[in-house]
């Protein structure tokens, strides 16, 4: 397949950290690894942490800069993305919303997490089908649109316009239980605290979205 130019949408997983890290650690995403297969030009407008809703609305802002023969790739992520979470004790709250809330029992926590992760499944499900409508809109004008779904989340919606790997809907889900040979995480890789797919893991990646976008 030949395109003018790569559209990226979506959040860490395709922005890539780069240096953020360490120094002497580059992480490279997908994305700039698929550019560099097709020898095609990109415009990333993945943020680190962006979420769903700021994600189509991002690419709506862009929807008339993409021209016939442009690739999109929209990855989706949750809707409040990393704004409210317990660390791996489970008695932290950080819900950056609420940073200056104190004293809230962990029951309380847990209800609150227990509404928002259902409200922000039921909202996804409708950002998710406004990408698809958007995608329907650019497909009539001859740009060629793919999705990816990186975690396991809430809402799935069948569309031609998916990309799955070997019949796996999800790309972390295809990396743990398909790829053994290299490191999983940049934990795995180099030994920092991160789960973001690892160099190894996204150039694997890369290929299996080239042959699907060929």
């Amino acid at each position: 397949m030949g395109c003018v130019l790569i559209y990226f949408f979506g959040d860490s997983h395709t922005k890539g950290l780069g240096n953020q890290i360490a120094d002497d650690y580059t992480h490279i995403p997908y994305s700039v690894r698929l550019a560099k297969l097709l020898n095609t030009d990109y415009v990333m407008l993945a943020e680190l942490g962006l979420s769903l809703n700021e994600s189509v609305d991002t690419l709506i802002k862009n929807l008339n800069k993409i021209q016939k023969d442009d690739l999109v790739i929209f990855q989706f992520q949750t809707l409040l993305n990393c704004r409210y979470r317990f660390d791996n004790s489970g008695q932290k709250f950080n819900w950056k919303e609420m940073d200056e809330v104190k004293n809230i029992s962990l029951e309380d926590k847990n209800l609150i997490l227990d509404f928002y992760t259902k409200f922000s499944s039921c909202i996804s499900k409708e950002e998710v089908d406004k990408v698809y409508f958007l995608f329907d809109y650019l497909k009539s004008k001859g740009v060629k649109c793919k999705t990816l779904y990186w975690c396991n989340m809430d809402y799935y919606v069948d569309s031609e316009y998916n990309i799955s790997i070997d019949d796996v809907k999800y790309i972390e889900m295809y990396c743990k239980n398909n790829v053994s040979n290299v490191p999983l995480f940049i934990k795995d890789e180099v030994g920092y605290d991160d789960n973001h797919l690892s160099n190894p893991m996204n150039e694997i990646i890369a290929n299996e979205i080239y042959k699907k976008v060929l």
